[in-house]
């Protein structure tokens, strides 16, 4: 793998536009990330990025993108990974499409770093992944389909393909509402007291946007 900058790697195949441009993206997403929360806490990931078929079944697995903490082997793949890492697969990565995702997953790892591993449903981590990274495209997804993400099998909600997008934009919706109720001051309160030990929906409180 072709090392390009602060622990991103790339398969020698990448072009030279396209290392450009994932620079610039990986640039981006820190600048978005950091707006989001008011400054980047969280140790750096390593980020992988993978072209072809023998690097994403090594790295990623079925994947198309995914962070994974340290220690954690992604299923179906080879590689264990020595450091939080993000892992993305692209055939070309010149567009903003593939910028978004990265700032999705940047996401996670500072989300998951403010409340210490454990303790916050999936959908809240997805809704504030895909809120703060505005990936996926929510523009034209608002109807939901979960009738309460506090009963629901959130897995296998987005697992369905024909509404794992619409899945990921309701939990969004549901965090950008909390957020807007509480202020952003309150969301970072939040995650430290999850990080304290206290639970969730204790501080979470009533669903907002179902």
């Amino acid at each position: 793998m072709l090392a390009i900058c602060d622990g991103v790697y790339v398969e020698p195949t990448a072009t030279a536009d396209d290392q450009l441009a994932l620079r610039q993206s990986v640039a981006g997403a820190y600048t978005t990330v950091t707006k989001f929360y008011g400054e980047f806490t969280a140790p750096h990931p390593q980020m992988i990025f993978c072209q072809t078929q023998a690097c994403r079944a090594y790295f990623i697995g079925s994947y198309a993108g995914v962070y994974s903490p340290l220690g954690f082997k992604l299923p179906n793949a080879t590689y264990t990974a020595g450091k939080p890492t993000i892992f993305i697969t692209y055939t070309s990565f010149v567009g903003q499409a593939h910028s978004l995702t990265v700032a999705h997953e940047l996401t996670h790892t500072e989300t998951l770093y403010r409340y210490g591993g454990g303790g916050v449903p999936s959908w809240f981590n997805e809704g504030i992944a895909t809120l703060v990274g505005n990936y996926p495209d929510c523009t034209s997804q608002t109807a939901n389909y979960v009738a309460d993400f506090r009963t629901a099998d959130f897995e296998a909600a987005v697992a369905d393909s024909s509404k794992g997008d619409a899945i990921y934009c309701q939990a969004a919706r549901e965090t950008n509402a909390w957020i807007t109720a509480n202020g952003k001051p309150k969301l970072i309160d939040l995650l430290a007291g999850v990080k304290a030990g206290n639970q969730f929906y204790t501080l979470y409180g009533n669903l907002i946007n179902h």
